[in-house]
C-alpha cells in the first residue's frame, strides 16, 4: 500500500504541475524558450500511463475530490480544468459544491467522507473559504495522505525542514 500511496502522490503532484504548464512560457533569464503545451502533454502522458499501470496492476483507479464552498465566479474555470485534466488521464473526479452560507460542520462532514472513501486518493479544498469558516480547522481535517494541496501541518513542516520529503508540495511554490 505504501508503493500505491507514493505512486498516487507522484501522479497528483504531476497533475498539479500540469495546471501551471498549460500555456507556453518563455524563460528570459536563461535565454531558453520552452513550449508549455508540449510539456503539459508530456506530463499528461506520464500521468495517464501511471494511472493505467495502477489500474492493471492492482485494479484501482485514482480518485481526486474537490470541495467547493460558495459561488465565486473565478472558481468555475479552475475547477472545470481540474475535472477535465482528471478525465483526460484516467483519474476519477469527485466534486462537492456547497452554498456560501453552509455550515462549517457540513464541509467537515464531506471531507470526513472523502477521507474514509477508498476510491478517493486526493482531496483539494478550493480556497478561499467564506469568512465564517475556520480555514485551519477545515484544512487540518484533510488527512495527510490525501492532502494534495500540501496544506496539512505535517506536510508544511516536512517542506520547511531540510532533508525531509513532504507527501505533497503545494503547487504554487513548486511551479
Amino acid at each position: 500500500m505504501a508503493a500505491f500511496r507514493m505512486a498516487t502522490c507522484r501522479m497528483f503532484d504531476k497533475m498539479l504541475q500540469l495546471c501551471a504548464c498549460e500555456a507556453s512560457v518563455a524563460i528570459e533569464a536563461c535565454a531558453k524558450v520552452i513550449d508549455g503545451k508540449y510539456i503539459a502533454k508530456q506530463i499528461r502522458d506520464e500521468i495517464s500511463a501511471e494511472a493505467s499501470r495502477m489500474k492493471e496492476a492492482i485494479g484501482v483507479v485514482p480518485g481526486l475530490a474537490v470541495v467547493l464552498v460558495g459561488d465565486r465566479k473565478d472558481y468555475a474555470p479552475y475547477v472545470r480544468n481540474k475535472k477535465k485534466a482528471c478525465e483526460s488521464v484516467g483519474i476519477n473526479s469527485f466534486e462537492v459544491h456547497l452554498l456560501t452560507d453552509s455550515k462549517e460542520e457540513d464541509v467537515l462532514e464531506f471531507i470526513s467522507g472523502f477521507n474514509d472513501d477508498p476510491s478517493v486518493h486526493g482531496i483539494l479544498v478550493q480556497l478561499p473559504l467564506p469568512s465564517h469558516m475556520n480555514l485551519q480547522r477545515i484544512l487540518n481535517a484533510v488527512t495527510i495522505e490525501k492532502d494534495v494541496d500540501g496544506f496539512h501541518p505535517l506536510n508544511i513542516g516536512q517542506l520547511a525542514m531540510m532533508g525531509r520529503e513532504p507527501l505533497f508540495v503545494p503547487c504554487t511554490p513548486k511551479g
